[in-house]
């Protein structure tokens, strides 16, 4: 009787922690499961190209934008930012900087607010208000809620204004600021063709990120993995974007 007890509380433990666990460490099954349950949402891009994508959230920041631009830099790869269109309008130096190293600018809403929190007036005044600053030049445009937190109706609201919805398949919550260990061995384990890792420039003191980087890029190299753009990510698959996570 004490072992079923036990036993009881150990599985109701995993269950109530495995939620949390997801914000960590996404374990690629898991991600294929959800792209199935949520087909107009894009987690990863089914690819057999060697290629991947790096994101960037809620810049820019100088601070430590200038840092992230010049390791993707040193190492020759491409990268895409989700910026936050009040700090676009405080660094609007940035969108033609971004855009001309080659990298790609894409639409993480006005403000940082979670997107739990909007209306759909909100939504799309958000939305459309950061288009307009970042000049949106994307086919398809590309939007991610802040905090990844989302409404079902943000999809097809989304789409009326021609943007698919993007979260992504590897996380590390570096804005929590997670050990630089941790974070290097969460992110090379994760590394596989089609994934979108998640990282920040912006909102908070990202330095762990700037550390953390350049190994996950030696890594991935090393592994004949490519950093790509999101576009290029999304053109390596013959699905359509918005179906079955592209």
């Amino acid at each position: 009787m004490g072992y079923s007890i036990i036993g009881i509380t150990l599985v109701l433990v995993v269950l109530l922690l495995f939620p949390f666990f997801l914000w960590v460490y996404q374990p690629f099954w898991v991600i294929r499961i959800l792209s199935r349950l949520f087909t107009k949402l894009i987690l990863y891009v089914p690819t057999e190209k060697n290629v991947f994508a790096i994101t960037f959230d809620d810049g820019p920041n100088p601070l430590y934008t200038d840092g992230v631009l010049s390791i993707l830099r040193k190492h020759d790869v491409k990268a895409t930012f989700f910026v936050v269109g009040e700090r676009v309008e405080t660094h609007p130096e940035y969108i033609e900087i971004i855009r001309k190293e080659g990298h790609q600018l894409c639409n993480h809403l006005y403000s940082t607010t979670m997107a739990l929190l909007l209306s759909r007036q909100q939504f799309v005044e958000s939305l459309l208000r950061t288009e307009e600053l970042i000049n949106e030049q994307n086919d398809p445009k590309l939007v991610r809620p802040p905090s990844s937190l989302f409404r079902f109706w943000m999809f097809d609201l989304a789409k009326t204004y021609g943007y698919s919805v993007v979260l992504g398949s590897a996380y590390t919550l570096d804005w929590c600021k997670p050990p630089r260990w941790y974070m290097r061995w969460a992110l090379k384990r994760m590394l596989r063709p089609g994934i979108i890792v998640v990282v920040h420039d912006g909102g908070g003191n990202r330095q762990r990120t700037l550390d953390v980087l350049p190994d996950v890029i030696v890594e991935a190299q090393r592994r004949n993995l490519r950093p790509v753009t999101l576009d290029e990510l999304i053109r390596s698959s013959d699905r359509n974007p918005g179906s079955n996570a592209v």
